[in-house]
């Protein structure tokens, strides 16, 4: 993975690093490796191992993966999801501060309806948060300052869009500019509006909310899902990495919920802790 294991890769955006020292940051973390016949193949794998609650039983992680060994599929139709921080959906709020979305995705068709690939987003009951829509190629980051208006914040055009291609999108905010990456490639930039509304959806992916159903439902698969609350971790082109993104040493929850471990395995040092309350030993 790039541009998380030091602060001169951090702003330069480059390099290929073992560890994150970013990982306290990171609120959620996916790669969909667990067979679907595992109960928890939905847990994710950030240091708050969240759970996904609900969905209807048709979208499914499947083998082999865009990265690593599996992906989340989602079929045609308008099947419902699981949900994650249903119970704790404030890890999602970003409000003023920096944030980084990525993932790699294909879609089914290069044509189509609006669809949303992820956010926090619930049409209804003044729940908008935040979230990426795709249209024939084009996304579109979408937030909202009161959970009722919103605006598309930052586009691109994806030329030739094919479906079946694989592109890896990175969304990030510095805290006055948004970037959009396709490919590790800046594609488009543009300043920072405010802060946006701290809805109490929960995190989806493949739709967003539209009460208790869903909305702009998306076929095609996605993996590789890293949300990064509080940091901005591109502000300049980068190479993604063609490997998973680094996982908590133990690879499960937080010993508490004030600590986490990650390992440099270049160098053997661990780091204990939350950014920014760190110890490296």
């Amino acid at each position: 993975t790039n541009a998380a294991g030091s602060a001169s890769a951090l702003a330069e955006g480059v390099g290929p690093v073992t560890d994150d020292q970013h990982m306290g940051s990171v609120v959620f973390l996916h790669g969909f490796e667990k067979p679907s016949t595992d109960a928890n193949w939905a847990t994710e794998e950030s240091p708050y191992a969240l759970a996904g609650t609900g969905g209807s039983g048709s979208i499914l992680p499947t083998q082999p993966g865009i990265i690593g060994n599996g992906k989340l599929t989602r079929p045609s139709g308008s099947p419902l999801g699981p949900n994650w921080g249903t119970s704790n959906p404030a890890l999602f709020n970003f409000g003023s501060a920096p944030f980084t979305v990525e993932f790699a995705f294909r879609s089914d068709a290069a044509t189509g309806s609006p669809h949303w690939l992820l956010g926090q987003y619930n049409i209804v009951g003044g729940q908008r948060g935040w979230g990426l829509l795709a249209s024939s190629g084009l996304l579109q980051f979408y937030t909202s300052p009161d959970g009722t208006a919103n605006a598309s914040r930052v586009s691109y055009q994806i030329p030739n869009y094919t479906a079946g291609t694989t592109y890896r999108v990175a969304v990030t905010n510095d805290g006055t500019t948004y970037r959009l990456f396709l490919d590790g490639a800046l594609v488009a930039s543009a300043a920072n509006p405010g802060a946006i509304f701290a809805s109490t959806a929960p995190f989806t992916l493949g739709h967003v909310l539209n009460g208790t159903s869903n909305n702009g439902s998306w076929s095609g698969s996605i993996d590789e899902v890293r949300i990064t609350n509080g940091i901005a971790r591109y502000i300049a082109a980068y190479t993604p990495s063609l490997l998973p993104f680094p996982r908590p040493l133990n690879n499960g929850p937080a010993i508490s919920a004030n600590s986490m471990i990650a390992l440099n395995a270049s160098t053997g040092e661990m780091i204990l802790g939350k950014a920014p309350d760190t110890l490296r030993v």
